[in-house]
């Protein structure tokens, strides 16, 4: 997948062209339960690296499952850009006291 560059079973590199900061540290709040989860900013890239608490070996499942939830909370991310502020009306429209005559 362009953007996303697997370096090892443990390791990722993902492009801040089409991941925010948001977006990854959400997507790695998942896995902090099983993982240790680091992530590091370079110039173009962020650096995730998830490795098993347990000790076990790394069998790439971790990071399969994170591309995944990483891609969902980018389209959150990107929709709440796009449709945040129509979000919003709705709710205070809906909220509004009603005026009685």
């Amino acid at each position: 997948m362009e953007g996303i560059t697997l370096l090892n079973l443990e390791k990722v590199s993902l492009s801040k062209e089409l991941f925010t900061s948001e977006a990854i540290i959400s997507a790695a709040s998942n896995y902090t339960n099983q993982y240790y989860v680091n992530i590091q900013s370079n110039n173009d890239t962020f650096e995730v690296s998830i490795t098993p608490k347990n000790g076990s070996e790394a069998d790439g499942e971790a990071i399969k499952g994170y591309y995944n939830d990483l891609i969902d909370e980018q389209v959150r991310h990107n929709l709440e850009l796009k449709f945040g502020k129509l979000r919003e009306m709705i709710v205070e429209e809906a909220f509004r006291p009603l005026e009685v005559k």
